[in-house]
């Protein structure tokens, strides 16, 4: 539980990426090792540049790190890093494995059987009504599916797994904080009683279109 909450820290931090972060943990033993080291240590590992090595010291104040732990708990969102067993095994095994994963809703094992449906935002009525009974049948026989909340085919997907009374995960490209889009709202609801949403981004990570395709990796 301790070192969650510096992983937490240092994923978070400006410029420090997913794979940074795992190689700084590595090379140091632990985040917490990350927080306490100087700043010449961050710059002889010859992991990050200065201006990263600089942002990570900026941003090594316990009560801020303590603040964030806290206000993720006070918003219900479980944290599972890729160091824990309750990550999902299917993405420790991707190119790029976020080492951090906020969840509203619950993972379970049986969600390693899944299948995503992805598709245009500006669907027809035929891919759409495809797509959610597609996702019906699937849901139906008891594999989850997994889709990115976006209108369209992705919101098709969801419904249909609801409609089966089946699981279904969403998977964000900003922070729990947001529901994007907010046309949405209703349906993220109804997917945390059912599923989970998921995110790799902090909590209050606004949406921004850089972040999505990266997303799709975990989708």
């Amino acid at each position: 539980m301790k070192d969650k909450k510096y992983l937490m820290w240092l994923s978070s931090i400006p410029g420090v990426g997913s794979r940074t972060c795992l190689r700084l943990v590595k090379h140091f033993g632990s985040a917490e090792n990350v927080f306490l080291c100087s700043f010449s240590e961050l710059m002889d590992s010859g992991i990050v540049r200065e201006k990263i090595a600089e942002s990570i010291k900026v941003n090594s104040n316990i009560e801020k790190v303590n603040e964030y732990f806290r206000i993720v708990k006070d918003n219900d969102i479980r944290v599972y890093t890729i160091f824990e067993n309750e990550y999902p095994k299917n993405l420790k095994h991707i190119y790029d494995p976020p080492p951090v994963l906020y969840v509203k809703g619950e993972l379970i094992t049986g969600d390693s059987l899944a299948i995503s449906i992805v598709g245009s935002r500006k669907a027809s009525d035929y891919g759409i009504k495809t797509a959610h009974r597609i996702a019906l049948r699937l849901a139906e026989s008891g594999i989850t599916i997994v889709s990115g909340m976006a209108l369209g085919i992705d919101s098709a997907a969801h419904k249909g797994a609801l409609a089966a009374n089946g699981r279904t995960i969403a998977v964000f490209g900003c922070g729990l904080k947001y529901v994007y889009p907010a046309a949405n709202f209703r349906l993220s609801r109804e997917i945390e009683k059912r599923g989970a949403l998921i995110s790799e981004y902090p909590f209050d990570t606004e949406a921004y279109p850089s972040q999505f395709p990266a997303r799709n990796r975990i989708i």
